[in-house]
């Protein structure tokens, strides 16, 4: 059985852009081993990996395809569940509440492993009202990331800031720079404002502290770190940056101008198409544009419904104080109707 390989329990549209991650993650080691548990069969899998991916673009790792049932001890057991260096369970596709079952009943399985799971999981959901059901099961060794709300509330940032959507792409891949958590004892008793100072190759972002596990972005210039926590950098890769004596000679130079905050300005987008949870899409962007601001939404789905819909999840029009909601009937594919 592997020992310290990352576990992918499932298959879906999105293991190939995982797995092409996990692969330049795993570069600067000189590769590693990626094990996939699903139901599919064995020989289809890998014709597929082959299809998609030469041995450059593998970078040195090895990809491993078993067949069988996540749900199933024996088959978490085939793979060494309980000796993954991580573990990834991916959310089915299909109604939303079907899929989380699914992965809540993987997640219990791995806890009830004989040989109890001392890693790090990450749990797919498609539905953030079960998110707290999984982390309880989790123990605290599981982390959640709800794809399809994330994705809903990158869509919105993308589209209030040109250029972000490229911002998101380089830092959350493996290619270009990306973030890194880190400890190093040797920072213990430094403020944060000298982090940068023993670190020429990579960027000081953020804290998160030992004590409580909270992650600070931005922290205080002074907030003074203790040995037990971590730094957040952006770096090129995890190898690229270590700590350095600080130089001889550092100038004190004055502080930079305060930056001068635009006056925020009344926006209207347009919203194509419609999503189960549309209202708290509608809420999350009230709560990020000023007064004046208005959405256009242009669906098939009838007013009616859509109204209702927000009803149901307790969205009154009336409490969004700085955004108007107008509803549109059509085909956001047909250019009559968006004109």
């Amino acid at each position: 059985a592997e020992r310290g390989h990352y576990l992918i329990l499932g298959w879906t549209d999105k293991s190939f852009s995982l797995i092409r991650e996990l692969c330049l993650a795993m570069k600067s080691e000189g590769g590693g081993v990626v094990v996939i548990l699903s139901a599919r069969d064995k020989e289809e899998v890998e014709g597929e990996l082959k299809e998609q991916f030469s041995p450059k673009e593998l970078c040195g790792s090895t990809v491993v395809c078993r067949t069988g049932s996540p749900l199933l001890m024996s088959d978490l057991n085939k793979v060494a569940a309980s000796d993954a260096r991580a573990i990834v369970i991916l959310a089915e596709p299909g109604p939303p509440d079907k899929a989380d079952a699914q992965v809540l009943r993987t997640v219990l399985g791995l806890m009830g492993l004989r040989r109890p799971i001392r890693t790090h999981v990450v749990a797919e959901l498609r539905d953030i009202d079960n998110e707290g059901l999984v982390k309880i099961i989790g123990r605290g060794w599981v982390e959640t990331v709800v794809s399809h709300d994330m994705i809903g509330r990158l869509m919105i940032k993308c589209a209030r800031q040109p250029g972000l959507a490229d911002a998101y792409e380089m830092f959350l891949g493996f290619e270009g720079d990306e973030f890194y958590l880190s400890n190093w004892p040797a920072l213990a008793n430094v403020p944060f404002g000298d982090v940068g100072l023993f670190f020429p190759t990579a960027i000081p972002v953020g804290v998160k502290r030992a004590e409580t596990g909270e992650l600070l972005l931005n922290p205080p210039r002074d907030l003074v770190l203790a040995i037990d926590d971590d730094v957040l950098f952006l770096a090129e890769d995890d190898d690229t940056y270590q700590p350095t004596p600080l130089p001889a000679n550092v100038k004190q130079t004055a502080c930079p101008a305060e930056y001068q905050v635009p006056v925020p300005r009344p926006e209207s987008l347009l919203m194509c198409g419609w999503r189960r949870d549309m209202d708290n899409l509608v809420e999350l962007l009230n709560q990020l544009v000023c007064p004046g601001s208005s959405v256009h939404i242009i669906s098939e789905v009838p007013e009616s419904v859509r109204i209702q819909r927000f009803e149901d999840s307790g969205l009154k029009m009336e409490s969004l104080q700085n955004l108007s909601v107008h509803h549109h009937i059509g085909n956001a594919t047909f250019r009559r109707h968006l004109e």
